[in-house]
């Protein structure tokens, strides 16, 4: 089992720039959390099937 933070809400993940949609700075910000909470439980890359329950 992985534990992440809570993730913003969908509706802050994109921002338009110039036209373009980019990933905002509070979605960024947690990608970067969630990939530190990934590393510090020790979690592997998962080889082959598996099934995901939420």
């Amino acid at each position: 089992m992985i534990i992440l933070p809570y993730p913003p809400s969908v509706n802050r993940n994109l921002r338009t720039v110039g036209g373009r949609p980019i990933l905002s700075a509070p979605y960024r910000a947690w990608r970067t959390e969630a990939e530190a909470a990934i590393k510090a439980q020790g979690a592997q890359p998962i080889a082959g099937r598996y099934e995901l329950t939420i």
